[in-house]
């Protein structure tokens, strides 16, 4: 059951992150019809925010073919401002194994695989992952983590830590 949870999770949020997440300039280009599935290793990170809610979630693809998804879920009052007060913090994290080949990102969990169609920018900054169900699809943009981003992600994981001890 929680298999198809996280997919049905992961679907819905494919589905509304579509409308809210998109990427801009000339960085969406695709590099063209070469493999690229070498430059899709490392982390990568989307988020969705609002005053009440934020979503934060790192994608971790490996050289050796493992993925990890880790989702941060936090509640509270401002949280897009300086003054936040935070209510709830929760994380899920799920792994399994990934491959690619051409613009085809297959990623297993839970024993059951799931197929992406997938392009990355000129830049190699960002990666979007496209999922079609049913006559419908849905697409989701990661950017590539930076430093400061993997400094921010590393205070939310402190206080996710200080909260459940």
């Amino acid at each position: 059951m929680k298999k198809l949870l996280h997919f049905a999770l992961l679907g819905v949020i494919m589905m509304t992150s579509a409308t809210v997440l998109t990427a801009c300039g000339s960085d969406d280009d695709d590099e063209g019809s070469s493999d690229k599935s070498s430059n899709i290793v490392g982390e990568w990170v989307t988020a969705y925010e609002s005053s009440t809610y934020m979503m934060i979630e790192i994608m971790q693809l490996s050289a050796n073919g493992s993925f990890t998804d880790t989702t941060y879920e936090l509640y509270g009052n401002n949280l897009t401002s300086s003054n936040q007060t935070l209510t709830s913090l929760e994380k899920n994290v799920d792994t399994g194994k990934y491959s690619a080949s051409g613009n085809r990102l297959y990623i297993t969990l839970y024993g059951e695989t799931q197929t992406f169609d997938y392009s990355l920018s000129s830049s190699g900054n960002n990666l979007t992952l496209t999922y079609s169900e049913d006559g419908r699809s849905a697409s989701i943009t990661f950017e590539r983590m930076t430093s400061q981003e993997r400094k921010d992600i590393a205070e939310i994981e402190s206080v996710y830590q200080q909260i459940n001890k």
